[in-house]
């Protein structure tokens, strides 16, 4: 008995398979955590690239046009949204952004008093839900993204 027993403890055929068994399941949590994240990651830049989309729409057509807008940021893959829906409004660059003005008003911009441009917001916005639930997240993350651009 105790020669085998001094045996058993040196033979060190099937180590590899007990460790990948004690590391194995950590490592596909890390799995799905990191693909999850990018799938996240993934869905925020969709919703980033539809509202730069509809927001260069509005620059290249001739008039515009919520309905028409909207529909170039619905097109993307998924489920985003519109929300809030297109709007044009005037306005005058100020070093945070565009500040809304009365569109007969004039911007002082470098000491000379020029007519109020126009303007596009566009926005688009979707949800994510995580494959699990994380510590600190919350699920279903909303995400959305803005654009404004200048069309005269």
């Amino acid at each position: 008995m105790r020669l085998a027993l001094k045996t058993f403890s040196r033979n060190t055929r099937g180590g590899a398979a007990i460790e990948f068994a004690v590391i194995g399941p950590a490592i596909v949590i890390l799995l799905i955590a990191v693909t999850d994240f990018g799938l996240g990651f993934y869905r925020r830049m969709q919703t980033q690239t539809a509202a730069q989309r509809g927001a260069i729409y509005a620059t290249t057509a001739s008039g515009f046009n919520v309905a028409e807008v909207s529909g170039v940021i619905t097109a993307t893959r998924g489920s985003i949204t519109a929300t809030p829906a297109p709007y044009t409004f005037c306005g005058c660059p100020t070093s945070n952004g565009v500040s809304a003005i009365a569109c007969a008003s004039s911007c002082t911009i470098g000491g000379t008093s020029v007519k109020a441009g126009a303007y596009v917001s566009a926005s688009a916005q979707t949800i994510y839900t995580t494959i699990f639930r994380y510590p600190g997240l919350t699920s279903p993350m909303t995400f959305s993204a803005t654009q404004v651009v200048r069309i005269q």
